[in-house]
């Protein structure tokens, strides 16, 4: 089993190439706390793959980030937390009071 956050390391180290100091930041733990969930990842995923074992995700301490997106009437900013992928433009609260705040 993997937490999230160890998806996470995963991610930003390996799949994103950043340097340690960056990849902490951004998960907003200090480096040797990062370096401990990195090894601790790295070493599951080795078991999995050399063991022929599955990978389950699951809990973990984290926050899903908020997306940005524009206003179509007023070109305003608007931050909510849907997904990656989902449409970048939507009508604002201001705009029209019974607009979705969400997508």
């Amino acid at each position: 089993m993997l937490s999230v956050e160890e998806i996470e390391a995963i991610r930003l180290k390996d799949r994103e190439g950043l340097e340690q100091e960056e990849c902490a930041g951004r998960m907003q733990v200090s480096r040797p706390t990062f370096q401990r969930i990195l090894a601790g990842a790295r070493s599951k995923l080795a078991e999995a793959i050399i063991e022929g074992k599955a990978i389950k995700v699951e809990g973990g301490n984290y926050r899903i980030a908020a997306g940005q997106f524009v206003c179509s009437r007023c070109r305003g900013s608007i931050e909510t937390a849907c997904q990656r992928g989902r449409r970048r433009s939507m009508v604002c609260p201001q705009c029209e009071p019974t607009a979705p705040d969400s997508c």
